[in-house]
């Protein structure tokens, strides 16, 4: 066996017995399983322990108990290979591994050791003889591709303890533990109890994968019912088969980490499997790549646009799906995708997990989520429960419930743990009523039964406590308070905590930790993690955590998540971003309120950034809670956090969030005097408005900015408030004023050289002409902004202005034209992964093949486009989509086709509450009816809509719903109630200045009255119609 080399001291060397230590027995092992299921080989892992060695170091001391351990260490390096490895585990224990070796060649080596500790003298520190060293050897064979290595060592450790109960100074192998044995248990049942049911509907999951039908299925159920255990099974099956199982975990201290579980699981798997990442990168296209280097930065050189930051979560979304796509490809078998306790997940893992469920239904990947039941409560429960819901809706999940065991299995188990005993009914009725049948609890307390209390049965028990934290709380207790301190100090860290922090934060020598964690591993509380390079230990179970930290007091907690926060800080340095949501943890549980908020502010801005817009705004909002606490003026924070939310808020929808929080920023920049951020936060107000279809706000609001961007002689922000102020114009029909404020906006952005914003204003203004019918001078300028998006590479805006000029030529009728710049936009969107793009411009094509009388083409253009939406997960957009396809079915005459995509639209628009779109399908509707002469119906849709419109003061829509129902009471002969529609339709369109919409609604008041025979009436509407028409171009 080599020695270890001198630049390994620090960190694989046992600095008493110059061996390797227990981390380098780790990483060795998992590369001997490597190397073992690659080549198809085996090899022996043998535990040895010292018998009686406590009195030696009791009645010699701890000198003479270290000379002994010394001695035994050269004495075991005598006899093995040079190939064979040979570490220190911890105390008085050793652990070797024998890559390709026989059965017989490994008792040979445990007789061997056996002679040489016998012929060996043994003396104290002075020279005086002592009592004889023996130990007790047991061993296993990793001989099956696949086995975990947990239980490889908790089998070895068992056939260890058999020779124990034999006296000691001997061998066992695992086939000859005595199935009567009695000593300590496994960590766990040998294979799961009371799920048959549940492991054959995964199994029947995982079989249907690798047929290309993959699922999502979620397993809940309380803590400890058995749920990771389920899933552990199940990889270890799939794994055995040659498939790829990736791992990753949701955790309390890491929820404010955005896509944390997939971080997690694709870093720990490409960190193993360095041939598998080089040939996905081989085969991952280029902006995938740049996508997915926003969570996982180590796997590509190539680094995110700085030119396209715009948020859109679906690109990053479709890059994970090729991601998947691709692995699964290059997989033997089926692919496993678990996520463990999703009741502590970001909301951006739940959205990415559903785009996933949604987008994966046809391949080879088999994605497994758990959470536990009692924690879906409260505002995160409830998203988590939304989520599940939703799935189970669509059909796009399967939920497997984990009941607690039945009094049979528990008492199954306690004959798996302690096999050949007949355990009386009395004790397994005290444990299912202590219990309740959860597993984790059971096994948790038979591991605390000595021999004689299993034998005797209830009345050698002592009285079980009320509670797992008891119960786990007389395990933590068996430790001494040194160790108790350290661990619980591990636990305060995370349920997964780095040995680097740990040190940091404890005033101890390096020895005293090891000696601490190491006594946690013996003791089953923590374990150490195989996949990693890096030195972490995590918890056995996450309740084991949460009774050490609950045990710490309130002050040292403070201190402790201080250090904790600071030590993760310096650590971790020039890569905050893989833990910033861990930083806001600890430091505000640690009372460091300046660095808190420094890390939720730089962490909300990343969140937002990466399109994780819940974190975004759940870690801005916790920076406003962190303000108060701080002994200083923060009212440049206090803006910063608005700005931050209200931008957020804008793109979730929440508009009226969005505005209260920047009507804060303004009135904080008024009193300061700060006049240039007053009219930022002006500016920002009156986008928002827009976005409200409130045109008379969105003027009021970019009209005040204009007057004191005007007054700074801020040339940016005067161009941007009149190119706000020209939209107000154009969406009221004003065309002349429009074109005047674009015109004036797009002066002074080329004069300043802002390229970007004048092609929005050379492309605003070709949509001005679009709406005028000037199609020649609206292709002017499209193709001008087109050249200058070009120049600065900006590739979706680049997609955006082919699109417009694909639009022009559509409404003149050169389909060909037409045709070839939708066919760009499309490569364009396809290549950048735009897949919401994608689907408008496929829309498009259908709408071009439907006016060329190619049905077929349209529709299946229209349903590409459907399906692209129904996958993004968008149903407000499906809906609408179904509307646009029911309206080439009514084009066409097909009433009954565009029926059907009306009714579902509206179903869908119902089931999430979008009221203002349902009024659309409810209008539509109506128009089938009124079509088919069935005015009754019609005016049933038509009269629910308004009212639905007059609720929510759509205006818009109220004015072209009174003009239908206008239309229906016209011909049924009901001048006088058609009159009165069109009358309250015309005041309506006045007043939001829809101009086009007035000139309409007079032509039919004009109808009406040549109908009735009052011709000078008629005439004085068709008049004032044709001037309006005149004066906004409309041809």
């Amino acid at each position: 066996m080599a020695r270890p080399k001198q630049k390994e001291r620090l960190e694989y060397v046992d600095d008493l017995t110059g061996l390797h230590n227990r981390r380098y027995f780790r990483e060795k092992l998992l590369e001997e399983k490597r190397r073992a299921d690659k080549k198809g080989s085996s090899f022996a892992l043998a535990m040895i322990d010292l018998d009686n060695f406590k009195p030696i170091n009791d009645f010699y001391g701890h000198l003479t108990g270290d000379q002994v351990l010394s001695q035994v260490a050269a004495l075991l390096e005598k006899t093995i290979r040079p190939s064979d490895i040979l570490c220190r585990y911890a105390g008085d224990e050793f652990v070797m591994i024998f890559p390709e070796i026989r059965e017989d060649d490994v008792i040979r080596v445990a007789e061997r050791i056996k002679e040489n500790l016998a012929q060996a003298s043994w003396t104290d520190e002075k020279g005086e003889p002592i009592q004889p060293v023996t130990c007790s050897l047991g061993y296993t064979f990793y001989a099956e591709k696949g086995r975990d290595l947990e239980a490889l060592v908790g089998w070895a450790d068992q056939a260890l303890y058999t020779v124990k109960r034999r006296g000691g100074n001997g061998h066992c192998g695992e086939k000859d533990i005595p199935k009567k044995s009695i000593g300590r248990p496994l960590v766990s049942t040998p294979y799961i109890v009371g799920r048959d049911s549940e492991s054959a509907r995964l199994r029947s999951l995982l079989q249907e994968a690798h047929q290309e039908k993959g699922r999502l299925v979620l397993i809940h159920g309380e803590a400890g019912v058995g749920k990771t255990r389920l899933v552990k099974e199940l990889q270890q099956i799939l794994e055995r088969r040659g498939g790829t199982a990736l791992v990753g975990g949701c955790h309390e201290e890491t929820r404010a980490i955005h896509y944390y579980p997939f971080r997690e699981a694709f870093s720990r798997f490409f960190s193993e499997k360095k041939e598998e990442r080089s040939l996905l990168l081989k085969n991952l296209p280029g902006y995938s790549q740049r996508e997915l280097a926003r969570i996982l930065p180590g796997l590509t050189e190539l680094q995110p646009s700085e030119l396209d930051r715009a948020p859109d979560p679906f690109r990053l979304f479709e890059a994970v799906r090729l991601l998947f796509v691709t692995l699964t490809k290059q997989a033997k078998d089926s692919l496993l995708f678990i996520v463990e306790d999703l009741h502590w997940s970001d909301g951006a893992s739940l959205d990415l997990l559903q785009y996933l469920a949604r987008n994966l239904k046809k391949t080879g990947v088999l994605l497994c989520g758990t959470y536990r039941t009692e924690e879906a409560v409260g505002q995160e429960g409830s998203r988590l429960l939304r989520f599940a819901g939703s799935l189970q809706r669509e059909g796009l999940s399967e939920e497997i419930a984990l009941e607690p065991l039945s009094a049979e299995s528990i008492s199954a188990m306690v004959r798996l743990l302690y096999p050949g005993i007949k355990v009386s009914r009395e004790l397994q009725d005290f444990l299912y009523q202590k219990t309740e049948g959860n597993p984790f609890f059971a096994e948790e307390l038979l591991k605390f039964l000595t021999e004689e209390e299993v034998r005797e049965g209830l009345p050698k028990i002592q009285e079980v406590p009320q509670s797992v934290h008891a119960v786990l709380q007389r395990r933590i207790d068996s430790l001494d308070p040194g160790t108790k301190e350290i661990l619980a100090c591990g636990a305060l860290i995370g349920e997964e905590f780095e040995f680097e922090v740990l040190q940091t934060i404890q005033d101890r020598s390096q020895r005293e930790i090891l000696d601490a964690v190491e006594a946690g591993v013996k003791t089953h509380i923590v374990r150490e993690s195989f996949e990693r390079g890096e030195e972490r230990y995590r918890f056995i179970h996450a309740l084991m955590a949460d009774v050490l930290y609950s045990g710490i007091g309130k002050v040292r907690r403070r201190l402790w998540h201080g250090q904790a926060g600071e030590a993760l800080e310096n650590i971790y340095a020039g890569r905050l971003q893989q833990l910033n949501g861990r930083l806001v943890y600890h430091f505000e549980r640690g009372e460091k309120w300046e660095k808190g908020l420094n890390s939720a502010l730089r962490s909300a801005r990343q969140a937002k950034n990466d399109y994780a817009n819940q974190e975004a705004i759940h870690l801005y909002r916790k920076a406003r809670e962190i303000l108060p606490r701080l002994n200083r003026e923060s009212e440049e924070e206090r803006i910063a956090i608005a700005e931050g939310l209200g931008d957020v808020y804008q793109i979730t929808g929440d508009y009226e969030k969005a505005l209260e929080e920047y009507r804060f920023v303004e009135d904080s920049a008024r009193a300061k005097g700060e006049e240039k951020k007053e009219a930022d936060a002006l500016s920002t107000i009156s986008k928002i408005y827009d976005l409200q279809d409130n045109f008379d706000e969105m003027m009021a609001y970019a009209e005040k900015s204009y007057g004191i961007y005007r007054k700074t002689r801020d040339q940016k922000g005067l161009a941007e408030s009149l190119h706000s102020i020209g939209s107000v114009h154009m969406n009221r029909g004003d065309y002349d004023e429009a074109l005047e404020c674009y015109k004036k906006s797009l002066k002074i952005r080329e004069e300043i050289g802002e390229k970007r914003g004048a092609a929005l204003s050379l492309r605003s203004i070709g949509i001005v002409h679009v709406n005028r019918g000037d199609y020649a001078e609206a292709l002017d300028y499209y193709k001008r902004s087109l050249n200058i998006q070009k120049e600065i590479g900006n590739k979706r805006d680049v997609g955006s202005s082919l699109n417009s000029i694909g639009n022009v030529f559509a409404d003149q009728g050169k389909y060909a034209k037409a045709l070839e710049y939708y066919e760009d936009t499309l490569a364009i969107r396809r290549e950048i992964g735009d897949r919401s793009g994608i689907a408008g411009t496929l829309f498009n094509i259908g709408r071009i093949h439907s006016d060329r009388g190619n049905y077929g083409k349209a529709l299946k253009c229209l349903g590409e486009a459907l399906k692209i939406q129904r996958e993004i997960g968008n149903r407000r957009h499906v809906a609408m989509s179904l509307n646009s396809i029911g309206i080439i079915h009514w084009n066409h005459g097909d009433y009954d086709d565009a029926l059907r995509c009306y009714e579902k639209a509206l179903k869908i628009q119902r089931e999430i509450g979008d009221t203002p779109g349902s009024t659309l399908s409810l209008h539509n509707i109506g128009i089938i009816h009124a079509n088919r002469g069935n005015y009754g119906k019609a005016l049933k849709c038509y009269e629910e809509a308004l009212n639905i419109q007059r609720e929510i003061g759509g205006k818009r829509g109220m004015a072209q719903t009174l003009h239908s129902i206008g239309v229906v009471h016209w011909s049924r002969g009901d001048y006088e109630q058609a009159l009165k529609c069109h009358e309250e339709s015309l005041s309506t369109k006045r007043e939001i200045g829809d101009r086009r919409g007035v000139a309409v609604s007079l032509i039919s008041i004009g109808n009406i009255h040549v109908n009735r025979g009052d011709y000078t009436e008629a005439l004085k509407c068709y008049e004032e119609a044709l001037n309006i028409q005149r004066e906004i171009g409309d041809k």
